[in-house]
């Protein structure tokens, strides 16, 4: 091999000194990105809420209108008896949230706001065992059977 061309390729090249600063574009394309992320957050937000109540309306329509009553009548049931103000809050609330939706359905035909329509969430339908208050009106023939 010639002599010349073993010294190109044995040649060392001097290495500039390292430059810490950050580049010149760092910076507006951080401010770019944190103007992206401000102005599409409410937009995660809706779409989070939106697949919150699609994630529920579908666990309804899975497992079933009279499962998820019963369920939640355990629910109830269970939370009623560690916190009954905290139950009868929840209580409340899902019986708002039946009748609005049922609000919603009365738009619809009949035979599709039957199958997506909410069960009744009123406190005599998911703890059917508590009387509260009220006498047996059976107890007057258990005393006199004739």
């Amino acid at each position: 091999m010639p002599r010349k061309v073993r010294a190109v390729f044995t040649r060392r090249r001097a290495v500039a000194p390292r430059d810490d600063r950050q580049p010149a574009w760092l910076r507006p394309v951080a401010y770019v990105g944190l103007a992206l992320l401000l102005a599409v957050w409410p937009m995660f937000l809706v779409l989070i809420l939106a697949l919150a109540v699609w994630s529920f309306v579908m666990f309804v329509a899975l497992v079933g209108k009279g499962s998820f009553h019963e369920a939640f009548g355990r629910l109830y049931r269970w939370l009623k008896a560690r916190r009954p103000d905290r139950a009868e809050t929840l209580r409340q609330r899902m019986d708002r949230l039946a009748e609005r939706v049922d609000g919603w359905l009365d738009r619809l035909p009949n035979s599709w706001a039957e199958r997506l329509a909410l069960p009744d969430f009123s406190a005599s339908a998911l703890d059917p065992d508590d009387t509260g208050d009220l006498p047996d009106p059976f107890e007057r023939l258990v005393r006199d059977p004739a």
